[in-house]
């Protein structure tokens, strides 16, 4: 990780100046108030966290979707009781399932004017079931991107598109080695590299679509806490080894994810690769390749 943290200024730094676009702009033009977000993977975790900091913020309506029918019906009604009626819809979708993922932007149209915001949450940590984890991490978050330039974006097959922001779900692990789990460490790597290529301008004038990337560090969720379970198979113990991984970084709670979120939207620039970890919300870019040569 020191390679990005060292081309950045300190974070107190980047705290303060996003504090400060943060606050001048929910005190004036909000980027939230009267918006639409579809959510994948909404019905627990971070998911949540997004739902309810978009809806704290002024958010017209959620769109959850995710596997999970019970508990996200469950999260519907409480969101609809503790912010109004039909602030939050739930549908059963799996991302993996092309069809029954795109009915979820379908009807987030149907049932609400417009559709602002797109967060590609879905994601799993099982080395075990690699097959799925990748068709969940890439397959499905490639997917709801392109449904997201395809319903929000100008040039789009919907005529109420008009621009809009998609926020793929990455983690610090896409920035650094994480040997103990390498299929889930290659798909976070290929969410952060993917959302920096579909956030090029050429995209963006086209559609009228920004591309923004959240990484969070270990966060208390279901994917954590089932993370030993799940490891690949026949290389000793690596479930093991991934627990103890996760243990010796710091926790935070699925709340600054969401916190983050709001700070990622109000600063508005394309492209941006947001780290949160340890409750602290910091833009980081990638370096440039010829900033990688070593010399023999």
């Amino acid at each position: 990780m020191a390679l990005f943290r060292n081309i950045l200024p300190k974070r107190s730094s980047i705290n303060t100046f996003i504090n400060a676009i943060w606050h001048r702009q929910m005190s004036g033009d909000n980027p939230i108030q009267c918006k639409v977000a579809v959510i994948t993977g909404g019905a627990i975790g971070i998911g949540v966290a997004c739902a309810k900091s978009l809806l704290e913020n002024g958010a017209r309506g959620v769109m959850l979707g995710d596997i999970r029918e019970k508990e996200g019906k469950e999260l519907a009604a409480e969101l609809n009781k503790t912010y109004g009626k039909d602030k939050a819809l739930f549908m059963k979708c799996d991302v993996t399932k092309k069809d029954e993922f795109e009915n979820l932007f379908k009807c987030t149209y149907q049932r609400f004017p417009t559709m602002d915001i797109v967060i590609n949450n879905a994601g799993l940590l099982q080395d075990k079931y690699w097959p799925l984890e990748l068709a969940v991490n890439v397959n499905g978050l490639v997917q709801g991107t392109l449904f997201g330039f395809h319903y929000m974006g100008k040039h789009g097959k919907h005529e109420k598109g008009r621009g809009g922001v998609i926020v793929n779900m990455a983690s610090i692990y896409g920035l650094q080695q994480a040997f103990a789990c390498p299929v889930y460490n290659g798909t976070k790597g290929f969410v952060i590299r993917f959302s920096n290529a579909m956030s090029h301008e050429y995209y963006e004038n086209l559609t009228g679509v920004k591309v923004l990337t959240m990484c969070p560090g270990v966060t208390d969720t279901n994917m954590i806490d089932e993370s030993s379970t799940y490891a690949l198979e026949g290389f000793g113990d690596l479930g093991k080894l991934v627990s103890e991984g996760l243990a010796n970084l710091p926790p935070q709670p699925a709340s600054a994810c969401g916190d983050c979120l709001i700070k990622m939207l109000c600063n508005g620039e394309n492209g941006g690769i947001w780290v949160i970890e340890e409750s602290e919300c910091y833009k980081v870019r990638l370096p440039d390749r010829q900033t990688l040569r070593v010399c023999d």
